[in-house]
């Protein structure tokens, strides 16, 4: 479960850099992973930036397939 503004929102990734991508929607620090989804049984999508690079979730998402 993903929210839409989740999906519209930037990530100011830096290369090698892991990120924890928020899919419960409950985070507090959008677009990345507070932990709030604990017991929720829905998991953060772990991301690796290859460059440093201005993304959309909506990017990030499309390359995870």
């Amino acid at each position: 479960m993903m929210s839409e503004s989740n999906q519209s929102a930037t990530l100011n990734a830096i290369k090698g850099e892991r990120y924890f991508i928020c899919r419960c929607g409950l985070s507090a620090k959008m677009p990345l992973c507070d932990g709030k989804h604990k017991g929720s049984g829905i998991r953060p999508l772990c991301f690796e930036a290859k460059e440093n690079s201005l993304l959309s979730v909506e990017e990030i998402l499309k390359s995870s397939d």
